[in-house]
Formats: C-alpha cells, structure tokens, sequence
C-alpha cells in the first residue's frame, strides 16, 4: 500500500487542470471554484480526455471518487486533507497549500 500527495499547482484560485499518473494509468483532473458557493469542484478524465467524472465536490477526509461507478477510475483513495488542523473546506487560495490532494493506491503486493 502507498500513500502519496499529489502535487496541485499553484493558481489564481479559479479554476486549473494538470495530468497524474495514478497506479500506472495517466489521468487529467480539473479543478474550478465556485465564486457564489465559495467553494471547490473536480472532474477527472482519462488519458484522451474522455469525461469520467464532472462537478464532484471537494470535500476534506473522504474518498472524493467513492460514488463515481465508472470502471476507469483509479483503484485507490483519493481524497484531500487539511495539514494545518482546521478541518474546513479549502478556500479559493488553500489548494495545495492548507489542502493536500492524497492518494493511497491500496495496492499491497503481499497479498
């Protein structure tokens, strides 16, 4: 089993996209802000772009991809996590910051 973050880029605190390999596959993650909510969303797309999932919300300590029934997402936990204690929502600015983006691949090659 591994865990491990993945690093999110620094931005303007709108929205940003990049790619991750994650258990040996690529995938392509967008991240948006919501300005009237004030809050953050995600969708995540296969290596060719293909939508697997859009407008999941960003939510501390839970498995974000939990609810998503599409065979190509990642076999692992994906979730955010507040280092510095607060355990509230991240903020425009507190991505990859405050707020780390974990992934524990829950592969054990023992077993």
């Amino acid at each position: 089993m591994s865990l491990f973050e993945i690093p999110l880029p620094q931005t303007d605190g709108q929205k940003f996209t990049f790619a991750c390999s994650l258990s040996g596959v690529l995938y392509q993650f967008s991240f948006y802000f919501n300005e009237r909510t004030q809050t953050w969303s995600f969708g995540i797309a296969d290596s060719g772009g293909s939508d697997i999932a859009l407008g999941l919300a960003c939510r501390l300590n839970y498995d974000l991809l939990a609810f998503v029934s599409d065979s190509r997402t990642p076999p692992g936990l994906l979730m955010l996590t507040d280092t510095g204690g607060k355990f509230v929502p991240p903020g425009r600015n507190d991505l990859g910051a405050r707020v780390k983006l974990i992934y524990d691949d829950l592969i054990n090659p023992n077993d």
